[in-house]
């Protein structure tokens, strides 16, 4: 099998697949390459308008936009400042803030920030957890996810979890935990659905830094609804936390 050769900036390939029309310092030849790219062992293939891998310099590049959804995290471009943006609010190791804890007689629900202010841009590092603290098992149904987190601004407005209509049943052994985090799709989601935008792909793929929180207060809400097992009563348990994004 040939190998084509293609004409590429640099700018251009580091720019992911944008439309984006950037002066461009230097041309470069590379390659296409027709290595398999694999994340957490999973084929990321790519569709026939997409950026291929490119071998240049005994080295190849991956076309971050892919790379990085494959990864769950979103990528923003801006145009007019040439920048690439990144985002992602998981795996936060550290202390707490600021916190809130609700009970009933079946659960204990807590949520946390790593912080009460932020800067505009930087991760926003918010996690809930829904513990059984009682001595028996509990099986609840319930949506899915278990724990939905709502985002609302000063303004009032607010983006809610979106649920799979399935009705889970769930065992919740003494001590077991149920955790979630505030993720970029819930920011992403956040700030498409305010402007009225509810394909939160094209935004993702339009808007310079889509998962990241403009400058305001915000009320951060977890929420678990549920039955328990076998009966028709519906249960609420909401905790919340305020931040500032400077």
């Amino acid at each position: 099998m040939k190998t084509k050769g293609i004409i590429l900036t640099v700018l251009l390939f580091s720019a992911l697949t944008t439309t984006a029309n950037a002066m461009y310092e230097r041309v470069i030849q590379a390659k296409v390459s027709h290595a398999k790219l694999f994340v957490n062992d999973q084929e990321v293939r790519f569709k026939d308008e997409e950026a291929p891998l490119l071998s240049y310099n005994d080295r190849v590049y991956v076309p971050l936009r892919q790379y990085s959804n494959a990864l769950h995290l979103p990528v923003g471009y801006d145009d007019a400042k040439e920048t690439i943006t990144v985002n992602n609010n998981v795996n936060y190791l550290g202390k707490s803030q600021a916190h809130e804890t609700v009970s009933n007689d079946h659960f204990k629900l807590t949520i946390h920030t790593a912080k009460t202010e932020y800067m505009e841009g930087e991760p926003v590092r918010i996690w809930s957890r829904l513990v059984n603290e009682q001595d028996k098992a509990i099986t609840i149904r319930h949506g899915e996810p278990i724990l939905g987190l709502s985002i609302k601004d000063e303004a009032g407005y607010e983006s809610n979890q979106i649920y799979a209509l399935v009705s889970a049943r769930t065992v919740f052994e003494p001590g077991d935990e149920y955790a979630a985090t505030l993720g970029t799709w819930n920011i992403i989601q956040y700030n498409s659905y305010k402007i009225g935008q509810y394909d939160i792909i094209t935004y993702e793929k339009t808007m310079p830094s889509p998962g990241s929180l403009p400058k305001g207060k915000y009320i951060i809400s977890s929420h678990a609804n549920y039955r328990l097992d076998g009966e028709k009563e519906d249960y609420h348990l909401k905790a919340t936390v305020e931040i500032t994004v400077q």
